[in-house]
This record gives structure tokens, C-alpha cells and sequence, in this order.
């Protein structure tokens, strides 16, 4: 996965994120995702190394994993290669979409930020009922 384009789409996708999320297609049913951290946490990233003794790697995703858990996030590439002295042959390959990723990724990153908010107040809270903590907390300051 090329992460120039995964770092533009997400660029394009916040930047466009409040007047995409007025556009609703035609003809697409639409409904609200509440586990959006679930299904993040499902993809399986894999890192592919041109040989052994390389150290460096090109990162991706499992295309076979995405299909099954977002198939909408494939799409194909169309890879020309030689068949002989003068002809070539073309092959399609399935391929992710980073951009169609984007609106889950978007989701869980909202999902984590609630949850984080909640955990702070939750120790605001505690803090707050247990005296010895006050005291900790002023002999820090």
C-alpha cells in the first residue's frame, strides 16, 4: 500500500468530511455504524519483504482479509506483462482502496476519543471521592 495515497486520501477525506457527510447518493440505503473500532481492529495489515536478507519492507494490507470483512474497499488494478518478443498480456489484480477505508478510520478515531473522554471523567470522578489522591495531587504540583 502506497502510504503517500493513503495520507492524501485521509487529507481529501477531513478536508471534505463536513460537506461529504451532507451528500447522500441516490438510491444508497444508508445506516449508522456503531462498532466501528471492532471492525478496524479485524484488518490485518502484513509487511511484504523483496527478499530475506532485506531489512527494508513495503507494508499492506491482506486483500483476502478485506474482502471478506469490507468487500466495497477492493477494488482492481489492471497489470500489463509480457507474453512474448512483441505482445503483451493484461491481468487483474484486486487491490484496496485506502480511500474507502477512510470513513472507518474517521469512526474508530471518534470511538477512541469518546471512550477516552469517558476514562478521563470516570478519574476525575474517583479523584475527586478519594482524599488521599487530593493530597497526592497537591504534593505533585
Amino acid at each position: 500500500m502506497n502510504y503517500f495515497k493513503l495520507s492524501a486520501a485521509l487529507m481529501m477525506a477531513a478536508s471534505a468530511f463536513n460537506a461529504g457527510a451532507q451528500i447522500k447518493p441516490a438510491g444508497y440505503p444508508q445506516s449508522a455504524v456503531n462498532n466501528y473500532s471492532s471492525i478496524i481492529m479485524q484488518l490485518r495489515p502484513v509487511a511484504m519483504h523483496a527478499d530475506e536478507n532485506t531489512e527494508k519492507a513495503q507494508y499492506s494490507m491482506d486483500v483476502s482479509n478485506i474482502q471478506e470483512i469490507l468487500p466495497f474497499a477492493i477494488g482492481t488494478k489492471t497489470i500489463w506483462l509480457k507474453a512474448g518478443k512483441n505482445s503483451t498480456t493484461a491481468t487483474d489484480q484486486p487491490v484496496v482502496e485506502p480511500e474507502r477505508l477512510v470513513p472507518l478510520i474517521i469512526g474508530a478515531l471518534k470511538e477512541q476519543i469518546l471512550r477516552v473522554d469517558s476514562l478521563e471523567h470516570e478519574l476525575r470522578l474517583i479523584k475527586s471521592k478519594n482524599p488521599v489522591s487530593k493530597k497526592t495531587e497537591k504534593l505533585s504540583r
